[in-house]
């Protein structure tokens, strides 16, 4: 749960960062921040969005793989874990 926590603020930063202020406004150091917290998950997001070529839409995206990728895994986890106490 804690790995969820850090995502909601990165991803409250990249929303406030870059849906909420213009670029005039923006901070480097905290868009940065909140574009490098999913790194990993942006060659995931551009390849099942072929079509879009907005990097902010490839990096909101990005943001919902992650979460979705971390939620089921501890879904899984949970299940497995009761499973194993049944027995």
């Amino acid at each position: 749960m804690l790995g969820n926590v850090a995502w909601l603020v990165s991803f409250l930063l990249f929303i406030w960062q870059f849906i909420v202020l213009d670029s005039a406004d923006r901070s480097m150091d905290l868009a940065l921040l909140s574009q490098h917290y999913m790194l990993a998950f942006v060659y995931g997001a551009a390849r099942l969005l072929p079509f879009i070529s907005n990097g902010t839409t490839i990096i909101f995206f990005a943001y919902i793989l992650m979460l979705l990728t971390f939620s089921v895994g501890f879904f899984i986890n949970k299940k497995t874990r009761l499973r194993l106490e049944r027995t």
